[in-house]
């Protein structure tokens, strides 16, 4: 949800910084769009470091095109149908009986005209990402295992599978995506180390214009980019509660009575976003944590896909950033921070089957990890002023805080820059 309202007051530009909660890549974007309008800036963290939560360890993908809801029509009935099963998708009773009427929003959001609107806003984000990505890049010199246009092919056990999104192929289209829409024969062609492969599979879409990047690293290498430009960080800092002054948020306070005071804050903390908000608004913005896991290997043999590669079927991506090949997957309702073996098990099991290169690798030494992905009921995200002056929000990206930060720090910088100046 993109809030176009701007709040009208006579609040002056002041000298005070800007306070950001949360220091992954949505929390950092934010911070450099924000410097990059001339604004000082805070940012405060819970953790001990950048880019510890849902942005350490994802799929590595910059997939603009690929950036739609998870809740397509049809959604629930395979929810149902698989929970019990080992695949990637299925929720956590205890999780989901607690999220009650974020599910019933959920739910209600999975009609096919519904589903084809929350898309197109998704598509619309993500192509304004990637005009702002390019230009903040062109602002820093950054390491950040950055494979720019290297692909990402969307493989299909059915071609029938792949034709029941025809509509959605041609929303694509009129935002200015291409799409190759391929057979068999042609994903070979571009990724030929599939003629390895045991799975089977009838075709697949494929789009050039997608990138694959260390989120983890880039967040980090960003920091210390702002850092040098004068952006204050507070690690270890756990915020408790908001600030006001004159009815308009200014700032944040720790448990320990520790304030940081401001002009303005903007919340982009992931999941913990929502509980910092106050409480007669919070309602109007439901999350739910979408649980997903990746291993992390180091790269011993070279035949491994190019681009990015993603079994639509069994959600499970693979990707190489650098020397590391990040084998990603799983969409879980699910809020216990403990790693699945059996998930860890699966994955690797089914990237081993695409790629049989990767169980020549010392899988002694994988690092597995799971994140919780913040996702509203649409999901599109929570970016802009809210009903309560000085406080902005910037969270709920779900699995695309990584492709979606740049856009959405865009906007929000915007929108507060023109309140500063009111």
């Amino acid at each position: 949800m993109v809030s176009g309202n701007m709040q009208k007051d006579s609040w002056q530009r002041s000298d005070r910084p800007v306070v950001v909660v949360g220091a992954g890549i949505v929390g950092l974007t934010t911070a450099e769009a924000l410097v990059a309008l001339g604004h000082k800036v805070i940012v405060v963290e819970q953790r001990g470091a950048a880019a510890q939560g849902a942005s350490k360890a994802n799929g590595g993908q910059l997939c603009s095109a690929f950036c739609l809801p998870f809740n397509a029509p049809g959604f629930w009935t395979r929810l149902v149908n698989i929970s019990r099963t080992p695949k990637g998708v299925g929720f956590n009773w205890s999780t989901a009986t607690s999220q009650l009427d974020w599910g019933v929003a959920f739910f209600n959001q999975s009609s096919n005209a519904k589903y084809i609107d929350n898309a197109t806003q998704l598509l619309s984000l993500g192509r304004l990402a990637e005009r702002k990505f390019e230009a903040l890049l062109a602002r820093y010199q950054l390491d950040f295992c950055y494979e720019k246009n290297c692909g990402k092919l969307y493989l299909y056990k059915e071609m029938d599978a792949l034709r029941s999104w025809a509509q959605l192929l041609s929303v694509r289209e009129n935002l200015g995506f291409h799409i190759s829409v391929l057979n068999k024969s042609e994903c070979i062609d571009i990724e030929p180390v599939l003629t390895h492969s045991s799975c089977e599979f009838a075709g697949g879409i494929f789009v050039k214009e997608s990138s694959m990047g260390d989120c983890e690293m880039f967040t980090q290498v960003l920091a210390d980019k702002l850092q040098e430009k004068g952006v204050n960080f507070v690690y270890n800092y756990d915020v408790k509660r908001l600030l006001f002054e004159d009815g308009r948020a200014c700032g944040v306070e720790s448990g320990q009575s520790s304030k940081i005071v401001g002009a303005a804050v903007v919340l982009a903390a992931g999941l913990e976003a929502r509980s910092l908000l106050p409480e007669t608004i919070r309602k109007r913005y439901p999350i739910a944590p979408f649980k997903g896991y990746s291993v992390s290997i180091p790269v011993r043999n070279k035949q491994l896909p190019t681009g990015t590669v993603t079994d639509g079927s069994r959600a499970v991506a693979v990707s190489v950033l650098g020397d590391t090949i990040r084998i990603s997957g799983g969409v879980f309702l699910d809020a216990s921070p403990e790693v699945d073996n059996h998930q860890i098990r699966r994955i690797i099991d089914t990237a081993r089957r695409w790629f049989p290169a990767i169980g020549e690798h010392d899988l002694s030494i994988i690092k597995p990890w799971a994140g919780h992905r913040p996702t509203t009921p649409t999901g599109v995200p929570y970016v802009g002023a809210t009903s309560e002056a000085g406080l902005f929000v910037n969270f709920g990206h779900g699995s695309f805080g990584w492709t979606l930060s740049p856009a959405t720090a865009s906007i929000v910088s915007e929108q507060l820059d023109d309140y500063l100046k009111l």
